[in-house]
């Protein structure tokens, strides 16, 4: 692979920042405590002279990409497959790579195939035996002479490769029509050898942005042909509901995670508790755990969730902020929660095997396993545990206005140091429907290294105690919201007496930005300063702005119709 240049650092993201600081100061003293304070907030132990290279692993893209020449045996599992673009933008090339363990077996430059490749799901590239499957671009014609109209589809492209010799064959291509001009796809899975499964989305609705980040649109789960042919809609063709992560299992059975679009505020809050839905067996499609059974973390879906034939493992939320793995058993259509996995988000699960990511506010990333027949996770390496001279304390509590709903906060700081007093940081996270679990975050660390000690709140509308919650929040905005930070800030004040209630600030981005702005206006006398990223100042302008007026409307407590074009 093309190395772009060795630092000793973990990412060039952590390069930049030095840089950028370094820029900044003037004082030599004051650079370097920069860069020391970022290696530590990694808490990890790093290389001597590690090398940054940029693959990144397909989720999906706007077409197909097959490798064939026949099912190879189970042990070709270990092969590997990851996409490779040039560091060179003018060149700007994308290789797929195929590895067996450390031996390249395959590279072909993508920009041949189809254009570029778009990762629209978290799910990652879709394989079966010895076929690849992802999603891209059509591959642009090249100019004509005399304004020739031609008619462009999107394509889904099929390479023919020998296993043996890695020779092509002649390249196999399938039209949108073949997908039905009604539909794009947004992810694909294999059901079996010869159909695939995905999620597609409407051509002719009147919005077409926020797909990726807004689950309160209209989709469909749909079937095809590797052939290209039989393309049906498997569910959602009343258009009154949103599908998203899409799942195989390894005898054909499919499952995802749907949602309703709200009715009362059409369409509703751009994220929601969702229920994990499946065909199995061939039958109808239908809920197998409910919305309100299992907070499901549909965002970070395991690669694979199949322990057995009518076992899944799926990550959820507990305590409204706890990433948890559970069990689903699918016959009895009930959800165990694995007590003893707390911490974990699961990444895949093959061959008996769970593989995930533990962490905590103060404990690094760290890889762990567990055998599927056991369900108890070790570490796959050794780890140092916890960061020291830091403490963590979740906080839960009850709202003390409005529907007096539950909801948390997160405060993680330095170990206190005789008298010495802390300066807090309060950040509230955008969304506003989303979550800040108890996981480790680099920039938290970054800030505890510099002195400060900071309180995450998920206040009344986030995800994690259901959905009396979250659409709770819609109308509320700017009040609600608001209270539960300035409650969260003063029972935090109250637990940690090494806190100093002088230098408080606020940081915050999007409807993050919202709220910093609002705290920071009805409560001037308890702020010191605040950063506000990208945020939303006024609501009733940006609808006229923004590529989701819908958000605006729904926020704020109105319904929002996509038939109607809006008209600032």
């Amino acid at each position: 692979m093309m190395e772009v240049q060795k630092y000793n650092f973990i990412n060039i993201i952590t390069v930049s920042k030095i840089n950028y600081y370094r820029r900044m100061s003037s004082s030599e003293d004051s650079s370097s405590h920069i860069c020391k304070v970022l290696e530590k907030s990694h808490g990890l132990s790093r290389p001597t002279k590690a090398t940054i290279e940029s693959p990144t692993l397909i989720s999906s893209s706007w077409a197909q990409l097959v490798f064939s020449g026949g099912e190879r045996r189970s042990s070709s599992s270990d092969v590997d497959s990851l996409v490779y673009r040039s560091p060179t933008f003018s060149l700007l090339k994308t290789h797929l790579r195929v590895f067996d363990g450390n031996r390249l077996i395959k590279s072909v430059e993508l920009k041949d195939h189809h254009g570029v490749i778009y990762n629209t799901e978290n799910s990652s590239i879709a394989e079966h035996g010895s076929l690849l499957a992802y999603i891209a671009e059509e591959k642009r014609p090249t100019n004509t002479r005399y304004f020739e109209k031609k008619n462009h589809r999107n394509l889904v492209w099929l390479e023919q490769t020998d296993s043996e010799s890695l020779e092509s064959f002649p390249i196999k291509i399938l039209t949108s029509k073949d997908l039905n001009d009604e539909y794009y796809p947004m992810s694909v899975q294999f059901k079996s050898k010869d159909i695939l499964v995905g999620v597609g989305l409407p051509t002719k609705s009147a919005y077409r942005l926020g797909l990726r980040s807004c689950s309160n649109r209209p989709s469909i789960i749909f079937q095809i042909n590797r052939d290209g042919t039989d393309f049906k809609i498997l569910y959602g063709a009343s258009a009154q509901s949103n599908s998203r992560e899409v799942r195989t299992t390894t005898n054909g059975d499919v499952f995802w995670f749907s949602r309703d679009l709200y009715e009362k505020l059409h369409p509703g809050p751009h994220l929601t508790e969702v229920n994990l839905m499946g065909i199995v067996g061939g039958s109808d499609p239908e809920i197998i755990v409910k919305s309100s059974d299992a907070k499901f973390f549909d965002q970070v879906a395991p690669k694979r969730i199949s322990l057995n034939d009518d076992t899944l493992i799926l990550n959820t939320i507990v305590d409204g902020m706890t990433l948890c793995p559970s069990i689903v058993h699918v016959k009895e259509k009930c959800i165990e929660l694995m007590e003893n996995a707390r911490n974990i988000s699961v990444l895949d699960s093959q061959y008996g095997f769970v593989v995930g990511i533990k962490c905590s506010p103060i404990e690094p990333w760290s890889l762990v396993s567990a055998k599927a027949s056991e369900r108890v996770f070790k570490p796959l390496i050794n780890h140092d545990g916890s960061l020291p001279e830091r403490i963590y304390k979740p906080l839960y509590l009850k709202a003390h206005g409005g529907n007096k709903l539950p909801f948390n906060a997160i405060f993680v700081g330095p170990s206190p140091s005789g008298d010495d007093k802390t300066p807090l940081i309060v950040i509230p996270h955008g969304g506003p429907h989303c979550v800040k679990s108890s996981s480790y975050s680099q920039m938290l660390n970054f800030f505890i290294e510099l002195g400060f000690s900071v309180l995450l709140v998920n206040y009344r509308g986030s995800l994690g105690y259901g959905d009396e919650s979250v659409h709770g929040l819609l109308g509320n905005v700017g009040k609600d919201d608001v209270e539960d930070c300035i409650q969260a800030l003063q029972e935090c004040l109250k637990t940690n007496s090494h806190l100093n209630d002088k230098e408080i600030f606020l940081w915050g981005a999007s409807h993050g930005g919202f709220l910093v702005t609002h705290l920071a206006g009805q409560y001037p006398e308890l702020f010191t300063a605040i950063v506000a990223l990208n945020p939303v100042i006024n609501i009733a302008s940006m609808a006229s702005a923004t590529d989701i007026p819908d958000w605006c409307f729904n926020e704020s407590g109105f319904p929002f119709h996509y038939k109607y074009s809006f008209d600032p």
